[in-house]
């Protein structure tokens, strides 16, 4: 094959599969790090004391009360890390080869809804860690404690549902026929070329 094909080929990927898997590269890399955090959470003693010190009073409260939640839901909580870890790095690395069209559609629509699940199971697994720490903030007695407590529950769903929300949309992207095309095509020069 001519170096004029495969820039052609390139130059008919559309810009929103780049997007797509540009995005799935980024929700990978912190549901790695979500994942790492819940495995430090859980296996270390300490974390707790080490990573709340230094902060607001309240935001040291929850993170406190919800490290030490995690600490003692630990043969939930390790295991679930390390799902995490698993797959947001391989969507990750799946997700680059994507972008440089050396993975298939259907591997990398695996992975997301893999993460996608793995990321809800993990947030229900983990509400009683949530619910720790809105009632450690509750318990405060301060005025803006009792704020903090009652729109803790939605802050707390944000982070999750917005990397969700970023894979569902993902996945569209990379379902969409000329998406499909573009990822089998290069999926087949490699093919070719090894």
């Amino acid at each position: 094959m001519s170096d004029g094909e495969s820039t052609t080929n390139a130059a008919k990927r559309p810009r929103y599969l780049v997007l797509a898997l540009a995005a799935l590269t980024l929700v990978g890399m912190l549901v790695f790090l979500e994942g790492f955090q819940l495995i430090n959470a859980s296996t270390d003693p300490e974390f707790a004391t080490r990573e709340s010190a230094k902060l607001d009073p309240i935001i040291s409260t929850a993170l406190h009360a919800q490290f030490e939640r995690m600490w003692e839901l630990h043969q939930v909580i390790t295991p679930m890390g390390v799902a995490l870890v698993l797959f947001g790095g391989v969507l990750s690395i799946v997700a680059m080869r994507g972008i440089f069209g050396r993975a298939s559609a259907s591997t990398i629509i695996q992975l997301a809804l893999g993460t996608a699940i793995a990321r809800t199971v993990s947030f229900v697994l983990c509400a009683p860690v949530r619910a720790a720490a809105v009632a450690a903030v509750a318990s405060m007695g301060q005025a803006e404690a009792q704020e903090v407590a009652r729109f803790l529950p939605a802050i707390f769903v944000v982070p999750f549902a917005l990397p969700l929300l970023t894979l569902l949309l993902a996945i569209f992207g990379v379902t969409r026929r000329a998406a499909r095309e573009a990822l089998s095509a290069s999926s087949e020069q490699v093919g070719e070329e090894q």
